[in-house]
């Protein structure tokens, strides 16, 4: 026959037994939770749209309020040198007019159409450079020649969309640095 005693011991090592098993499985559990959260922000970092550099880079232009003709002239200048610097390879603080040379020098490639470009980068020039005040209409042209020109010299790869919406937000047009918009 068992003993009081020994079913009290037996009790107290099988709720031991329990309460290390149950400890146990609770740090699993959050072990397991605190790995499907990083895999989670992981995968939401990856999300590629099927929209091109391109498509985005003609949303974000879409976008912008036209209401402040002098900040409205500072995000097309921003989007155009983004777009540029990606397209053509070259520096984001490069000058328009250092755009117009490059493009003399590609104007033979395929998917390319330097007359709209320049067009473009001599308007940008004359009116970042000129001290010519813009107006709503006037910037509502410029967009339309950006847009046409990034539909027609595409950049040929896809994007994390995620990414590219974090970084064209972090960079508020009011932080655009002067030295920017200075050629060198």
């Amino acid at each position: 026959m068992v003993s009081v005693s020994e079913l009290f011991t037996s009790f107290k090592e099988t709720i031991q037994n329990l309460g290390v098993i149950s400890i146990i499985s609770i740090i699993t559990i959050i072990i397991i939770l605190i790995a499907l959260m990083v895999v989670e922000k992981k995968l939401r970092e990856k999300i590629v749209t099927n929209k091109n550099k391109n498509q985005l880079y003609i949303d974000e232009v879409n976008k912008i309020n036209l209401s402040n003709p002098q900040e409205t002239l500072k995000k097309i200048d921003y989007f155009a040198r983004m777009f540029f610097k990606e397209r053509f390879k070259m520096k984001r603080s490069s000058a328009y007019s250092e755009l117009n040379d490059l493009i003399q020098k590609q104007k033979n490639k395929k998917n390319f159409n330097p007359k709209k470009i320049s067009k473009f980068c001599d308007a940008m020039t004359d009116l970042l450079y000129s001290g010519r005040k813009t107006d709503k209409a006037l910037n509502q042209q410029l967009i339309s020649q950006l847009i046409e020109i990034i539909k027609e010299n595409p950049i040929e790869e896809k994007v994390n969309k995620y990414k590219f919406l974090k970084k064209s937000k972090d960079v508020e047009v009011s932080r655009v640095n002067q030295k920017d918009l200075q050629t060198k």
